[in-house]
């Protein structure tokens, strides 16, 4: 479990994610739909960035959040 939650090894799979999910008393459930107009803006808006505010952006979604600050308004400078 731990490879998973640092993010540093790999993706689990579906079924290693679904027997995860299963076991913490979810249903793990997927479909295909028609791709969502505005996340498509988003991600043209995003390639017109400059390469350094999209790396420091990526990087930031990336880092885990420190212990104790989920949820307190604490951002990163």
């Amino acid at each position: 479990m731990v490879i998973y939650e640092t993010g540093r090894r790999r993706q689990p799979t579906v079924p290693t994610r679904s027997r995860l999910l299963e076991a913490a008393g979810f249903d793990l459930r997927m479909r295909l739909e028609v791709p969502d107009v505005q996340s498509l803006a988003a991600e043209e808006w995003a390639r017109t960035r400059p390469e350094a505010e999209r790396r420091r952006w990526t990087r930031e979604q990336t880092e885990p959040v420190p212990d104790g600050v989920a949820g307190s308004g604490w951002r990163r400078k």
